[in-house]
């Protein structure tokens, strides 16, 4: 969740455990997600239900909608990270180099390299407005703690 969906999302292979979750709850305490590459990983619906909800995916969720590569209990996730690190360590390195330069390349060309400016700008704007809603939950933060500010920002959520 957070930082830590970011860094997941950053990936290009993921392999979840099937208790995992991956969300990017920033937008309900009026901030933006750090890090926008849901647009890249699924389609457009997807992305902007995770990104303008904040709500919380689960394991199955991500893996349908091409988030991670599969899912496995957790008892198996390092075998089977270290299952796929064995497969592509049998590549020739140069190749897979290779690949990559030219994957990441297609992604600049679909324009990720100025959605993601983009978007650094524009939370950096959000975070720079002082709205009422986000000095309110930064006030609770202050005073009452974390767990009070997760209720506060999470609970108008709850099905």
């Amino acid at each position: 969740v957070g930082t830590g969906s970011g860094m997941a999302l950053a990936c290009d292979l993921a392999i979840a455990a099937e208790h995992a979750r991956l969300g990017e709850p920033e937008i309900r305490h009026g901030a933006l997600s750090p890090f926008l590459m849901l647009p890249f990983l699924t389609h457009s619906r997807a992305a902007h239900e995770i990104y303008y909800t904040g709500d919380l995916v689960g394991a199955d969720d991500l893996l349908r909608l091409g988030v991670v590569n599969r899912v496995v209990p957790a008892k198996d996730l390092m075998g089977a990270a270290r299952a796929l690190a064995e497969r592509l360590a049998k590549v020739p390195p140069y190749a897979l180099q290779m690949k990559k330069r030219s994957l990441r390349l297609a992604y600049d060309l679909m324009g990720a390299t100025s959605a993601i400016r983009q978007h650094a700008l524009a939370d950096t704007l959000v975070i720079g407005a002082n709205t009422p809603d986000q000095k309110r939950l930064l006030d609770i933060l202050a005073k009452e703690g974390m767990r009070a500010f997760l209720e506060a920002r999470d609970g108008p959520f709850k099905r």
